[in-house]
């Protein structure tokens, strides 16, 4: 068993050396902690939070901790930062390769590591599977990128579909490579969440600064309320037959513009948005320091997964 493991990992090593060589593309270096911190959430591109990444990084845990299967997730602006001009399942592979994602090292020495690679300004995403899984779950990724990943992108919500997917790749893991996973859903956008992006421009990308259309309806709202009251009040000066009518319309009108906002952080509140700490900000790498082993260590790609475009 020593002789078969050492074996693989002499040949993932060779294999990664190769594909980096002929490919040429730029792929940063295997994280200085990575063999024993847990480091499996790299957000080169910005899109998730702390609190987000913390959240991921609990499913992730659990995969590695109960099933030996590190999942990391990898999110980068282009595929042309790396001097990548191909095909994302041919940089995937590059990358989980390149990184020796797997448990090769460990006990058990199954090569059961998976990618989860997203690359922003290219819109696409590609789920890679160690050598382990062959290319018996390649129907069932493909399904978790359709059903649960690229549902979610498509509105915005990168989070959102970078959780979903690592949740079923654990349940996946759970199963085992002759073991059937969950079916898979097509994922919906909860309703607060699509009220929340429709308050910042309809497109809900982390990190993009911008106010859409509709961001600013609830501005405009507000302004036209208050103003409008204000003209209630200045007509009830001049119409005394209706003065107090007037004034009271007014001043009801006002109020109701300045409420308007709490009203909405209430709504928002009840539908379960959160405020503050949103995606886009961080950048680098998270490590939930709560267990080891690591998912570098020796694990190469077996070519099995699936890609998706949104």
């Amino acid at each position: 068993m020593k002789n078969t493991l050492g074996r693989q990992s002499i040949v993932g090593f060779v294999l990664a050396l190769t594909v980096s060589v002929s490919l040429g593309a730029d792929i940063p270096p295997v994280p200085a902690d990575g063999s024993g911190s847990g480091d499996f959430i790299h957000d080169f591109a910005g899109m998730l939070s702390a609190q987000e990444m913390n959240q991921i990084g609990e499913h992730q845990q659990v995969a590695m901790e109960q099933h030996n299967t590190p999942i990391i997730v990898v999110t980068i602006r282009r595929m042309a930062d790396y001097n990548h001009s191909g095909d994302i399942e041919t940089f995937a592979k590059q990358w989980f390769n390149a990184w020796n994602i797997g448990t090769l090292d460990r006990d058990s020495g199954a090569n059961l590591g998976a990618l989860l690679l997203v690359s922003a300004g290219d819109r696409r995403a590609r789920i890679e599977l160690g050598a382990d899984w062959g290319r018996k779950k390649d129907d069932y990724c493909l399904q978790v990128m359709n059903g649960r990943i690229v549902p979610s992108f498509k509105q915005g919500d990168f989070a959102g579909g970078i959780t979903n997917g690592v949740i079923s790749l654990k349940d996946m893991a759970a199963a085992g490579p002759d073991g059937s996973p969950p079916p898979i859903a097509q994922q919906s956008v909860p309703m607060g969440q699509r009220f929340q992006r429709s308050l910042r421009g309809g497109n809900g990308s982390s990190g993009s600064g911008s106010v859409g259309a509709f961001g600013f309806l609830p501005i405009a709202l507000i302004a036209l309320m208050v103003l409008g009251g204000m003209g209630l009040i200045v007509a009830g000066i001049f119409v005394p037959e209706y003065r107090k009518w007037l004034i009271g319309g007014g001043l009801l009108m006002i109020a109701l513009g300045i409420c308007f906002p709490i009203v909405v952080v209430l709504v928002l509140g009840f539908l379960g948005v959160r405020f503050g700490g949103g995606g886009g900000n961080s950048s680098g790498s998270y490590s939930s320091g709560g267990y080891s082993g690591g998912g570098y260590s020796g694990g190469y790609s077996g070519g099995g997964g699936a890609s998706g475009s949104w």
